[in-house]
């Protein structure tokens, strides 16, 4: 099968929909990122209580390892004492239990109330962009609409809108919590006191954030050809239906179908170099995740055990419980870099579309005719037109030199292939 290139794909469209576009350079994501806080910005009372809830839910769960460090020491105390001839007495872990119960209730209670607003927030702020887009198309000029196929200006209205909206929910209460529940994680391992076993946890985040930086800068790229190429083909289909007549009437049928083929090669490859790219992301994150925990594990008992035999000192003692805290602070640690290398799809792709929305909002708009015509002359109906030029790209003429008399009573069939500038 006959593939084309992306920049030169030569389809029934007029040639001025396919010439070369920057789009396939490097978008602005700190500008995107942005006017994302501008739209964000009505909703401020939504926003402070997913970040209070947030918060809260966090702090929840970084404080729970270190009641069970507690229960596992008393029982550590219980069972030794057992072995050297003592009785087990557990009633000082009943009220260890019923804090850790209290504490795993409210985190869920705070899950529930951060969830239920942040969902909300994100339909808010979507259904505001449909409006914008709306009123905007409503305002552009007649050569935006013969420039771009209905198809394109369909898939930014729905499929890019739709993209953001499902993207944008799970990425606010992601990125929130990351940041809190590292930052909680990394007070509380230094509380510790174990400065070896904090370094050694530590040294996870230069290494997940150069390999997230270098591939998701890879990714977006491709995201971004997925969702152009996404629009060239509900604009072919779009235009082979609603034509379905006159394709079949010169013909066309043959041409159309390798169009079609051509487009939809075209969305394959990009689809799959995008998710493949920002795939491999999460594996190898959690490769370095799971390298750092057994070390961790091995630190852990190397002090554990040397300070029992006497054969480490210099270091703070370390408890069983002690050593489970460190981990679970540790994975609390390491876990939200993971879960962001998970959503790095969705916000390499939520951005993709969100720059494409935004690229409508800031076509210019079409100026107003002019409406203070006082001549007293009545019509005639005659309609004339002599030397008319008119062209959509400066190098690529439409119409050159035009000269029609419509005459009154009479009708004028004006014919030409699709993009010819007829409407004009």
């Amino acid at each position: 099968m006959n593939t084309l290139d992306q920049t030169s794909y030569n389809s029934k469209y007029a040639a001025y929909r396919n010439q070369p576009k920057n789009e396939q350079k490097p978008e602005n994501m700190k500008g995107t990122v942005i006017r994302f806080f501008a739209l964000i910005k009505p909703q401020a009372i939504s926003m402070a209580i997913v970040c209070i809830a947030s918060m809260l839910n966090t702090v929840c769960t970084v404080v729970s390892p270190q009641y069970l460090a507690d229960l596992i020491n008393v029982l550590q105390e219980q069972i030794e004492g057992r072995l050297t001839g003592g009785t087990i007495d557990f009633s000082g872990t009943y009220t260890i239990i019923i804090r850790l119960a209290l504490i795993y209730f409210m985190s869920s209670l705070f899950m529930f109330v951060q969830q239920y607003t942040s969902a909300g927030l994100s339909q808010k702020l979507v259904c505001r962009l449909r409006e914008q887009l709306n009123s905007k198309l409503s305002r552009l000029p007649l050569s935006y609409y013969d420039k771009n196929t209905k198809g394109q200006v369909i898939s930014k209205m729905i499929n890019d809108i739709e993209n953001v909206s499902s993207s944008l929910q799970s990425s606010i209460v992601t990125i929130l919590t990351s940041i809190v529940q590292v930052t909680g994680s990394l007070v509380m391992m230094l509380s510790t006191g174990n400065m070896w076993m904090t370094l050694v946890a530590i040294c996870l985040v230069p290494i997940s954030g150069t390999v997230s930086y270098q591939i998701s800068k890879i990714s977006k790229k491709w995201f971004r050809r997925y969702w152009d190429t996404m629009g060239d083909l509900n604009g072919h289909i779009e235009e082979m239906y609603a034509g379905h007549t006159i394709v079949r009437m010169f013909g066309h049928e043959s041409k159309s179908v390798e169009e079609f083929r051509d487009i939809t090669y075209r969305l394959a490859k990009n689809s799959f170099m995008a998710n493949m790219i920002s795939g491999i992301l999460n594996p190898i994150l959690t490769l370095i995740k799971n390298i750092n925990y057994v070390s961790l594990c091995l630190l852990g008992g190397y002090f554990y055990i040397g300070l029992n035999k006497g054969f480490v000192a210099g270091v703070k003692s370390v408890a069983l419980g002690d050593i489970q805290a460190f981990l679970s602070y540790s994975s609390y640690f390491s876990s939200p870099i993971i879960n962001l290398s998970k959503i790095i799809n969705n916000i390499q792709s939520s951005l993709a579309s969100a720059e494409r929305v935004f690229a409508i909002l800031d076509e210019e708009e079409e100026v107003p005719d002019c409406n203070d015509n006082n001549s007293d002359e009545k019509a005639k109906g005659l309609i004339e037109f002599r030397d008319v030029s008119f062209r959509y790209v400066e190098d690529i003429p439409l119409i050159d030199n035009l000269n029609l008399t419509a005459k009154p009573g009479s009708v004028t069939a004006i014919v030409g292939p699709t993009g010819a500038g007829k409407q004009q």
